[in-house]
């Protein structure tokens, strides 16, 4: 009797530890949230840094792709790069969690134009994209 007694607080110990590990790494992915303000260069997460392509229009391929300091924009065999865009003048705010991403360039010496870009992970391969209004979805290559 006493062996089983201790088999039962033993699997109830070890539950309720494993329990305890799962709740706060549940807890830790919902409250990652980074945010850079006034950066000179992009810092995508690393959940992000791929490539991203939406082939629904074969002739004109889009999407974009994320390196450790810049992201890319993609039109058919073109592409163009964020951080060759700015200059000293320029600031970056970004907000990242494990699943968004979202940044906004000041652009001061024109007035303080912005520009602004979210992107949501909607599973591991699909990306929701969203800029200047338009919004798109793009698979990981």
């Amino acid at each position: 009797m006493k062996t089983k007694n201790n088999l039962i607080k033993i699997t109830l110990s070890i539950l309720l530890i494993g329990f305890m590990f799962t709740a706060c790494s549940k807890d830790d992915e919902e409250d990652d949230v980074q945010q850079t303000t006034g950066a000179k260069h992009l810092n995508p997460p690393a959940w992000i840094q791929a490539k991203w392509m939406d082939h629904s229009d074969p002739n004109l391929p889009t999407g974009y792709e994320f390196t450790e300091d810049d992201m890319l924009t993609i039109v058919g065999s073109n592409s163009v790069s964020v951080k060759a865009t700015l200059t000293d003048d320029d600031n970056i705010s970004e907000n990242s969690t494990n699943t968004s991403y979202q940044f906004t360039i000041t652009h001061t010496a024109s007035n303080n134009s912005t520009e602004s870009w979210q992107f949501t992970l909607l599973d591991p391969t699909h990306l929701q994209a969203e800029h200047g209004g338009v919004t798109g979805t793009y698979i990981k290559e």
